[in-house]
């Protein structure tokens, strides 16, 4: 929209149009919650300009306010980012920004701070040039004007004209080279290291092989030697990759597969989804391991509590781990396209925003048509991670690639999982 003001500060408004030539311009101002105060400054300022400036609040709660939130940001021209501690703990300012960048929005970013955050920011405001902003200083509203003008018009500079064809210089081609005879010959030392790389990787081989028998007849019932297997299982879970949460944290060292882990795995193994392949996990003390447990998934560990306040911690922390504090609670979605989010599931395939932590907690749901679990998601650069539960004891946490796909994924085995121990509603055949 290009309706009129002019620019208070430059000779330029905020198109970089010459200042007799005005524009009003709709702006999203991104705060956290405990800058209100100062996005409510910095909306001021651009109001005066004659600017119109938006942000996230509403009344409404969960994916209602989402979408609201999405529609403001999908009908500005610019996004400002009042960038602070805060801001980088906060989920929803990670969700604006994040949207502002599909829908490719110039960005200016607004330090509060002498020390800005070092991590926590979504990238298209870590890449946005900082600005130190003082709300209390005099000039910060030239200070804001400034910034504005700096982005747009860095945002409108005309790509550089190509150089005439007849003036490029002729493509360069290398001269043509003669190979001596020698060289395409081995050297005795050559031949020498050829032969010991191939007798190590068939060492290697068979190493790995004895291995993945000795996993197998574990998943089998059928191994003799539960201690070796026991070894084998806790090098595996050295290997993979594990998020630091209390969720799925194990000692170092700790090669003994709990019950309850044994049981899990039995279930695992019982239910036989082609979307969890049994020979891909391993019991270790408390969790079963999945190491590319199907194409595009990296890891996912299964987790089980004995009370339903123990299992709501967990996922608090993990997600937590995730997401920075505060935890986000019915915010976005996880489904389609949407890969940042925190919501319920049912088994009616349902997802909903009226269920909270709490309740889920305190039980009593019916998770047909209420809730049968929590799912958190979120994605950078096409990985996803997710953490998610299944009432009432039930922890999951998986990291896969491409987004789309590892969604997918989740909706697919989450039911599985939830049907085959005895889950009905009309996502259980």
């Amino acid at each position: 929209m290009r309706l009129g003001h002019e620019s208070t500060f430059s000779g330029l408004d905020h198109w970089g149009q010459n200042s007799g030539v005005t524009a009003v311009s709709r702006v999203f101002v991104s705060s956290a919650y405990r800058d209100r105060a100062v996005g409510d400054r910095v909306g001021g300022m651009l109001h005066s300009f004659g600017d119109e400036p938006v942000d996230d609040r509403d009344d409404t709660k969960g994916t209602a306010w989402w979408n609201e939130v999405v529609g403001r940001i999908e009908t500005c021209e610019l996004f400002v980012a009042v960038v602070s501690p805060a801001y980088a703990d906060a989920h929803a300012c990670r969700l604006a920004a994040k949207h502002a960048a599909a829908t490719g929005l110039p960005v200016v970013r607004l330090d509060l701070d002498d020390k800005p955050p070092e991590s926590g920011l979504h990238p298209i405001v870590t890449m946005a040039p900082p600005v130190r902003f003082d709300p209390d200083d005099p000039e910060a509203p030239a200070v804001l004007e400034r910034a504005l003008d700096a982005v747009l018009l860095a945002d409108q500079q005309p790509e550089p004209m190509a150089a005439a064809a007849d003036d490029a210089p002729p493509p360069w081609s290398p001269p043509p080279t003669r190979v001596a005879e020698d060289e395409s010959r081995f050297t005795g030392l050559e031949l020498l290291v050829a032969v010991v790389l191939c007798l190590v990787t068939a060492a290697l081989l068979v190493i790995e092989g004895r291995a993945v028998g000795h996993i197998v007849d574990r998943l089998r019932g059928g191994s003799e030697d539960s201690a070796q297997v026991r070894g084998v299982s806790s090098g595996a879970d050295q290997v993979v990759s594990q998020p630091t949460s209390s969720a799925s944290a194990q000692p170092a060292g700790d090669s003994t597969a709990s019950p309850e882990a044994e049981q899990l795995l039995s279930m695992i193994t019982a239910i036989g989804s082609d979307r969890l392949s049994a020979a891909s996990c391993v019991a270790g003390d408390g969790r079963v391991t999945c190491r590319n447990p199907a194409p595009n998934i990296q890891v996912a560990v299964f987790t089980t509590y004995p009370t339903p306040e123990e299992l709501y911690a967990a996922y608090t922390a993990a997600v937590r781990e995730l997401s920075g504090d505060p935890v986000p609670e019915n915010t976005g979605d996880c489904s389609g396209e949407a890969y940042e989010g925190e919501i319920t599931w049912n088994l009616d395939l349902g997802h909903g925003d009226g269920v909270s932590v709490e309740d889920e907690t305190a039980g009593g749901l019916d998770p047909a048509t209420e809730a049968a679990g929590r799912l958190f998601c979120t994605e950078t650069s096409d990985v996803v991670k997710l953490v998610w539960t299944q009432d009432p004891a039930l922890l999951v946490t998986a990291t896969g690639q491409p987004a789309r796909l590892t969604v997918g994924w989740w909706h697919d085995l989450h039911m599985d999982l939830a049907c085959a121990t005895g889950g009905t509603g009309t996502g259980c055949p």
